[in-house]
């Protein structure tokens, strides 16, 4: 049997690994190495993987084993007008006051600022700056629940974030817009602008699978 708490230190470390875009897309996943890292046998690996196949983050591998879950292209249609419509949600339950004050810190770092903080890996700091202004908006409204489930939905999306910043060359000034600061009505000014955002994507779904599953890590 697998020590007390092995089994939630191997879902952390194959979670973190899987943020910090280190499965690339389509391959298989090599779960040898967390076995040796914790000193641990297959079971409990394979155990924490399939938390990660019940989050749709992985996914059986046609050949044995796990990868990277990507999702078809209906799919991603849908996830992205259900992330949209939620983050729409989330803004009409929170006081304008309440969103003035949490993209205040969003405004204060521009997109050449996080660049600066992740050299060769841009697009992953870009791509952790966009949900934590996501997960942010879910937080403002003191409900909870938007905040798991946008949080779960920044998951299932990171892959595809990341081959969003190789199609969308604005990717860092869009997110600067997100933000943007305005004094009147910001809320609809936000709201309209999550909507540009999201449309944009549910109008690219093809382009941006197909640079998920073609490049060795999105």
């Amino acid at each position: 049997m697998a020590q007390p708490g092995l089994q939630e230190k191997l879902y952390h470390a194959l979670r973190d690994d899987f943020l910090a875009g280190a499965f690339p897309a389509g391959t298989k996943i090599n779960l040898r190495r967390y076995t040796r890292r914790y000193s641990a046998s297959m079971t409990p690996v394979r155990e924490a993987a399939f938390r990660l196949v019940g989050e749709q983050l992985f996914e059986p591998h046609p050949q044995s084993g796990f990868r990277i879950y990507l999702p078809a292209a209906a799919e991603l249609h849908a996830l992205y007008a259900w992330n949209g419509q939620h983050l729409l949600a989330a803004l009409h339950g929170t006081h304008p006051s309440v969103l003035h004050d949490i993209l205040r810190p969003f405004r204060a770092q521009k997109s050449g600022d996080v660049q600066s903080c992740y050299d060769d890996t841009v697009g992953l700091g870009l791509v952790t700056r966009a949900g934590e202004l996501f997960r942010a908006i879910g937080m403002a409204t003191g409900n909870k629940e938007y905040a798991l489930r946008i949080e779960a939905a920044n998951h299932r999306l990171h892959y595809l974030r990341l081959a969003e910043t190789r199609l969308f060359k604005d990717y860092a000034r869009e997110l600067d817009r997100l933000v943007k600061g305005d004094n009147n009505d910001v809320e609809n000014n936000v709201r309209r602008r999550i909507l540009t955002y999201h449309r944009r994507r549910i109008e690219q779904v093809g382009p941006i699978l197909q640079l998920a599953q073609s490049s060795g890590q999105p």
